[in-house]
Protein backbone atom coordinates (compact mmCIF):
# COMPACT_ATOMS: atom_id res chain seq x y z
CA UNK A 1 0.00 0.00 0.00
CA UNK A 2 2.58 2.55 0.95
CA UNK A 3 4.23 1.95 -2.20
CA UNK A 4 1.08 2.47 -4.40
CA UNK A 5 0.66 5.69 -2.71
CA UNK A 6 4.08 7.16 -3.55
CA UNK A 7 3.43 6.12 -6.97
CA UNK A 8 -0.27 8.11 -7.27
CA UNK A 9 1.62 10.74 -5.43
CA UNK A 10 4.49 11.01 -8.04
CA UNK A 11 1.64 11.03 -10.86
CA UNK A 12 0.15 13.58 -9.16
CA UNK A 13 3.19 15.70 -8.99
CA UNK A 14 4.17 15.02 -12.68
CA UNK A 15 0.53 16.27 -13.41
CA UNK A 16 0.98 19.24 -11.59
CA UNK A 17 3.90 20.62 -13.23
CA UNK A 18 7.24 18.86 -12.79
CA UNK A 19 9.26 18.82 -15.79
CA UNK A 20 9.37 15.68 -17.31
CA UNK A 21 11.34 12.93 -16.22
CA UNK A 22 14.69 11.92 -17.21
CA UNK A 23 16.28 14.97 -18.74
CA UNK A 24 19.97 14.73 -18.20
CA UNK A 25 20.61 18.46 -18.46
CA UNK A 26 19.15 20.87 -16.01
CA UNK A 27 16.99 24.38 -17.79
CA UNK A 28 18.64 27.11 -18.51
CA UNK A 29 17.66 30.51 -16.53
CA UNK A 30 18.59 28.85 -13.08
CA UNK A 31 22.15 29.44 -10.68
CA UNK A 32 22.89 26.68 -8.51
CA UNK A 33 22.90 29.73 -5.72
CA UNK A 34 19.03 30.66 -6.54
CA UNK A 35 17.11 30.39 -3.56
CA UNK A 36 14.35 27.82 -4.07
CA UNK A 37 11.23 29.00 -2.14
CA UNK A 38 8.48 27.40 -0.85
CA UNK A 39 4.64 27.74 -1.44
CA UNK A 40 4.88 31.07 -0.03
CA UNK A 41 6.66 33.10 -2.93
CA UNK A 42 4.95 36.63 -1.74
CA UNK A 43 6.88 37.76 1.37
CA UNK A 44 3.72 40.00 1.78
CA UNK A 45 1.33 37.07 2.56
CA UNK A 46 0.49 37.41 6.79
CA UNK A 47 -2.30 34.58 7.05
CA UNK A 48 -5.15 32.86 5.70
CA UNK A 49 -8.24 31.09 6.89
CA UNK A 50 -8.19 27.30 5.50
CA UNK A 51 -10.29 24.14 5.51
CA UNK A 52 -8.35 20.60 6.89
CA UNK A 53 -9.26 17.19 6.92
CA UNK A 54 -7.21 14.83 9.18
CA UNK A 55 -7.56 11.33 8.69
CA UNK A 56 -5.89 8.58 10.66
CA UNK A 57 -6.13 4.95 11.35
CA UNK A 58 -8.51 5.93 14.39
CA UNK A 59 -10.05 8.82 13.92
CA UNK A 60 -11.66 11.55 11.26
CA UNK A 61 -11.88 15.48 11.32
CA UNK A 62 -12.79 17.87 8.96
CA UNK A 63 -12.50 21.28 10.67
CA UNK A 64 -11.58 24.77 9.97
CA UNK A 65 -8.01 26.18 10.34
CA UNK A 66 -5.87 29.73 10.45
CA UNK A 67 -2.56 29.38 9.28
CA UNK A 68 -0.30 32.73 10.21
CA UNK A 69 3.34 33.33 9.15
CA UNK A 70 5.81 34.44 11.80
CA UNK A 71 8.95 36.41 11.78
CA UNK A 72 11.92 34.45 11.54
CA UNK A 73 10.33 31.65 8.85
CA UNK A 74 8.15 30.10 11.49
CA UNK A 75 4.52 28.63 11.09
CA UNK A 76 1.57 28.89 13.33
CA UNK A 77 -1.59 26.54 12.76
CA UNK A 78 -4.56 26.44 14.89
CA UNK A 79 -7.30 23.74 13.87
CA UNK A 80 -10.99 24.60 15.37
CA UNK A 81 -14.02 22.42 15.36
CA UNK A 82 -16.81 23.84 13.06
CA UNK A 83 -18.69 24.52 16.83
CA UNK A 84 -15.79 27.08 17.33
CA UNK A 85 -13.82 24.62 19.96
CA UNK A 86 -10.13 24.74 19.88
CA UNK A 87 -8.37 20.98 18.46
CA UNK A 88 -4.88 22.07 18.28
CA UNK A 89 -2.60 25.22 18.34
CA UNK A 90 0.31 24.56 17.02
CA UNK A 91 4.06 26.78 16.06
CA UNK A 92 6.62 24.78 14.16
CA UNK A 93 10.11 26.38 13.43
CA UNK A 94 11.12 23.29 10.98
CA UNK A 95 12.96 21.51 14.00
CA UNK A 96 10.73 21.88 16.37
CA UNK A 97 6.27 22.00 17.10
CA UNK A 98 5.76 23.56 20.52
CA UNK A 99 2.10 22.22 21.00
CA UNK A 100 0.12 25.10 22.99
CA UNK A 101 -3.03 22.84 23.27
CA UNK A 102 -3.82 19.81 21.33
CA UNK A 103 -7.03 17.43 21.62
CA UNK A 104 -6.49 13.75 22.25
CA UNK A 105 -6.98 12.58 19.50
CA UNK A 106 -4.30 14.81 17.84
CA UNK A 107 -1.62 14.45 20.50
CA UNK A 108 0.65 11.24 18.41
CA UNK A 109 0.62 13.10 15.04
CA UNK A 110 0.90 16.80 16.21
CA UNK A 111 4.66 17.14 15.80
CA UNK A 112 4.27 15.93 11.71
CA UNK A 113 1.37 18.13 11.29
CA UNK A 114 3.43 20.98 12.54
CA UNK A 115 6.18 20.25 10.07
CA UNK A 116 3.69 19.26 7.36
CA UNK A 117 2.51 23.08 7.39
CA UNK A 118 5.57 24.03 8.08
CA UNK A 119 7.33 22.86 5.08
CA UNK A 120 4.21 23.60 3.03
CA UNK A 121 4.33 27.33 3.89
CA UNK A 122 7.03 28.18 6.15
CA UNK A 123 10.97 28.98 5.01
CA UNK A 124 12.38 25.47 6.24
CA UNK A 125 16.24 25.74 6.38
CA UNK A 126 17.86 23.64 3.52
CA UNK A 127 21.72 22.29 3.08
CA UNK A 128 24.10 21.76 0.54
CA UNK A 129 23.24 23.26 -3.13
CA UNK A 130 20.36 22.12 -5.27
CA UNK A 131 20.70 19.25 -7.06
CA UNK A 132 18.80 18.37 -11.20
CA UNK A 133 18.23 15.15 -11.39
CA UNK A 134 15.50 12.89 -12.85
CA UNK A 135 14.14 16.02 -14.81
CA UNK A 136 14.09 18.69 -11.04
CA UNK A 137 15.61 19.85 -8.68
CA UNK A 138 16.07 18.44 -5.05
CA UNK A 139 17.38 20.02 -2.30
CA UNK A 140 18.14 18.66 1.23
CA UNK A 141 15.63 20.18 4.15
CA UNK A 142 17.07 18.39 7.20
CA UNK A 143 15.06 18.08 10.60
CA UNK A 144 14.46 15.61 13.55
CA UNK A 145 11.01 16.34 12.74
CA UNK A 146 11.51 14.12 9.68
CA UNK A 147 14.71 12.04 8.38
CA UNK A 148 16.09 12.02 5.30
CA UNK A 149 13.30 15.10 3.52
CA UNK A 150 14.00 16.29 0.48
CA UNK A 151 12.37 19.59 -1.31
CA UNK A 152 11.48 18.88 -4.73
CA UNK A 153 10.96 21.65 -7.22
CA UNK A 154 9.88 21.56 -11.33
CA UNK A 155 7.36 23.11 -13.85
CA UNK A 156 7.83 26.57 -15.14
CA UNK A 157 7.70 28.80 -13.33
CA UNK A 158 9.68 26.54 -11.59
CA UNK A 159 8.07 25.91 -7.85
CA UNK A 160 7.92 23.73 -4.68
CA UNK A 161 5.64 20.54 -6.01
CA UNK A 162 6.97 18.05 -3.55
CA UNK A 163 8.65 17.04 -0.27
CA UNK A 164 10.22 13.64 0.50
CA UNK A 165 11.02 12.03 3.84
CA UNK A 166 11.15 8.65 5.35
CA UNK A 167 7.78 7.20 4.65
CA UNK A 168 6.06 10.68 4.26
CA UNK A 169 5.13 12.62 0.65
CA UNK A 170 3.91 16.39 0.65
CA UNK A 171 2.30 17.29 -1.99
CA UNK A 172 2.01 21.26 -2.62
CA UNK A 173 -0.11 22.94 -5.91
CA UNK A 174 -2.96 24.83 -6.95
CA UNK A 175 -0.84 27.69 -7.28
CA UNK A 176 -2.59 30.81 -8.01
CA UNK A 177 -1.67 34.84 -8.08
CA UNK A 178 -0.84 36.72 -5.14
CA UNK A 179 0.68 40.19 -4.65
CA UNK A 180 3.92 40.15 -7.13
CA UNK A 181 3.95 36.13 -6.65
CA UNK A 182 2.58 33.12 -6.36
CA UNK A 183 0.89 30.87 -3.57
CA UNK A 184 0.24 27.82 -3.04
CA UNK A 185 -3.63 26.77 -2.06
CA UNK A 186 -3.28 23.27 -1.47
CA UNK A 187 -1.08 20.94 0.35
CA UNK A 188 -1.67 17.24 1.28
CA UNK A 189 0.11 15.05 3.65
CA UNK A 190 0.14 11.30 3.44
CA UNK A 191 2.27 8.81 5.59
CA UNK A 192 1.72 5.82 7.07
CA UNK A 193 -1.89 5.41 9.34
CA UNK A 194 -2.15 9.53 8.09
CA UNK A 195 -3.81 11.60 5.39
CA UNK A 196 -3.95 15.35 6.18
CA UNK A 197 -5.24 17.76 3.65
CA UNK A 198 -4.92 21.96 3.71
CA UNK A 199 -6.81 24.12 1.72
CA UNK A 200 -6.80 27.96 1.95
CA UNK A 201 -9.74 30.03 1.47
CA UNK A 202 -8.81 33.66 2.44
CA UNK A 203 -5.11 34.73 2.40
CA UNK A 204 -4.19 38.21 3.83
CA UNK A 205 -1.70 40.68 4.23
Amino acid sequence: MTNMRRVLVWAMAVGCGLTSCGTAVAPAGFARDQPLRGGSLDATWHDSAARCTVVTTFTRISCRAVIRRLPGGSVRVALLADEGILLADLTCDGTTTTMTKVVPDLVSIAPRLGWFVHQSWGEPLTSGQPEWRDGHWRTSAPSPLAQGALRLYGGDPLLLRLIEAQAVSILVGDYRPWGPGLLAYHSELSALGISVTITLSDPRR
